[in-house]
This record gives C-alpha cells, sequence and structure tokens, in this order.
C-alpha cells in the first residue's frame, strides 16, 4: 500500500514537473520571436547582414 502511495507520488512529481518544463519552453519562444520582431522593426539584421555594427 505504501509502495503504491510512493509510485503515484512520483508520477505526480514527474508530470509537474514535465508540466512546468512545457509551460517554460513556450514562454522562451514566445519572447524570442518578440526580440526578432523588435530587431526586423529597427533594421538590426540587416545591419549587421551587410556587416555594419552598431556596437
Amino acid at each position: 500500500m505504501i509502495r503504491l502511495f510512493i509510485l503515484i507520488l512520483i508520477l505526480a512529481f514527474v508530470c509537474a514537473v514535465y508540466v512546468l518544463h512545457a509551460k517554460m519552453e513556450e514562454n522562451e519562444s514566445e519572447s524570442g520571436e518578440k526580440i526578432i520582431d523588435d530587431m526586423i522593426k529597427n533594421n538590426v539584421i540587416d545591419e549587421i547582414a551587410k556587416g555594419k555594427d552598431r556596437g
């Protein structure tokens, strides 16, 4: 009985870690897209491609 309870706790912990990891990954991709969009608006990517650096 105790083994079953411990197994359920371990499974719940693994599921919680998986959900947290997925949520963090989702937030990371959203913020990365926002940064790239801002760089495109400011022509930073074009300047880097042409060899210019803002420093």
